[in-house]
């Protein structure tokens, strides 16, 4: 980080620049009002601000915010020949993560834009990235362009990279295996296996043991590790479901469509289904069978207090590439079979504790320097903030500014965002650009000297 220890930094353009700022330095040992550095890059003025209040030791640092989404901006007091509009429009944030809280949030209210003094800090202070993959890596079944680089430059920077995602419709093996198999219907099919298809290559996924959690592999771990297990359980899911139920040895019934021979009349109330007698649960996912037969064998199945109503993920919809269409998520079967029954579910995907649990006991991961990245506050920045972890939200899914501006709650208030993954790469390509040039600084002079330019390396 070139900048040394500022930790504030307002960009305007070289029109407003003038020589009326004077350089001054501000130390842990020393006070001063303010302390302003400037530097040129690609033709433009950047003036490094640090406002001190109520001048002592040790100094406080204020800062007010614009009410525009761009970076935070500059001192209470606007320099002289500092027009306040260009200043906000072209504010750049450079933090101090450590002075800031980022544990406990850098700014309470709305989140932070992504800059490069901000990522170089993240790689020094987290060394575990969790992603959440429709909407981040993927769109329906488009990919993202420039998550794959993002993952390539990640896996560069951090121990343990993994991705959560909230769909039960496919299990964790399944996903690993499609594109050898040929699969590649949907997008996370064709991201699996590294160089085996044209989406992978965009989207470079490497299927270690444990880097793919999916809710419906938490929902097996957590029917397995039930004490005293006893009958079956009744599944409303989808395959993937079905296969990890089974590769965790929990018997199961209910997956697929349900074609029933005595077919269910509602007016006349002439309803006869069949029901097992040693159901000791209900788990509900996404179900593209979803079907009236099949409500009513879960909520009867409820009406007993002492049967589990578990449920993979309470997600509204999925995100689409199609703006028109809106799909509905696991979240409405579980929803009606919730109200039918007057029962709550136990869900066990994001935002919720089990999957939280199963991510820190099997990849061994330190909330304090793990890092969420997801595209819908109400699961991935919640799911962030109830476990302790940071977070940062991307505005390739689901989330528009208005989420990272005014948010909701505290709960669904991420730390940073950006607008996709891509932004990763484009500011470590910045950053790689000022580390050849090494040193590119700009100093207004004193006393309303012309400003010189030092350089160590490279040509303006």
């Amino acid at each position: 980080m070139f900048f040394g220890q500022l930790s504030y930094a307002a960009a305007v353009d070289s029109s407003n620049a003038s020589s009326e700022f004077s350089k001054r330095t501000v130390t842990n040992d020393q006070t001063a009002s303010s302390s302003v550095m400037s530097c040129c890059l690609n033709g433009r003025m950047i003036s490094h601000y640090r406002q001190i209040a109520n001048v002592g030791y040790p100094p406080r640092e204020t800062t007010t915010l614009p009410k525009i989404h761009r970076d935070i901006v500059t001192s209470p007091k606007q320099s002289p020949g500092l027009k306040q509009a260009a200043a906000r429009r072209n504010a750049l944030l450079i933090v101090n993560i450590e002075k800031n809280r980022v544990a406990g949030g850098l700014i309470e209210g709305m989140a932070v834009p992504l800059s490069k003094s901000i990522l170089q800090h993240l790689w020094d202070k987290f060394d575990c990235f969790l992603l959440d993959c429709d909407g981040v890596l993927w769109r329906g079944s488009v990919p993202i362009p420039g998550a794959g680089a993002a993952i390539d430059l990640m896996k560069k920077h951090v121990r343990i990279l993994a991705f959560i995602m909230k769909n039960s419709s496919d299990s964790t093996r399944h996903q690993r295996s499609a594109s050898v198999r040929g699969k590649m219907s949907q997008a996370w099919h064709q991201c699996v296996h590294r160089g085996e298809s044209s989406l992978s290559k965009e989207i470079p996924i490497l299927a270690f043991k444990n880097d793919i959690v999916t809710s419906s592999r938490v929902a097996s771990i957590y029917l397995k590790n039930l004490p005293n297990r006893t009958g079956k359980v009744y599944v409303l899911g989808g395959q993937g479901l079905g296969n990890e139920l089974k590769a965790a040895n929990v018997d199961h019934f209910g997956i697929g469509p349900d074609y029933s021979e005595n077919h269910t009349f509602v007016d006349d109330q002439s309803v006869s289904v069949e029901l097992e007698n040693d159901v000791f649960a209900v788990l509900v996912g996404f179900d593209r069978y979803i079907c009236y037969n099949k409500m009513v064998k879960a909520v009867s199945y409820l009406r007993n207090e002492k049967c589990l109503f578990l449920a993979t993920n309470d997600d509204a919809f999925f995100p689409s590439e199609n703006s028109r269409i809106a799909l509905p998520g696991a979240g409405s079967i579980v929803q009606a079979i919730s109200y039918s029954s007057q029962r709550k579910p136990i869900v066990l995907g994001k935002p919720h504790s089990p999957m939280f649990q199963y991510v820190r006991d099997v990849l061994k991961i330190d909330p304090k320097k793990t890092m969420m990245i997801g595209d819908w506050p109400p699961t991935d920045i919640r799911f962030a903030r109830r476990n302790g972890l940071a977070s940062m939200l991307v505005l390739s899914g689901n989330a528009t500014i208005e989420h990272a501006q005014k948010p909701e709650d505290r709960e669904t208030t991420a730390y940073f965002y950006c607008n996709s993954l891509k932004t990763l790469c484009d500011l470590e390509s910045v950053s790689r650009f000022l580390n050849f040039y090494s040193t590119l600084l700009v100093f207004s002079g004193l006393n309303g000297c012309q400003a010189g330019v030092c350089v160590s390396s490279g040509r303006l």
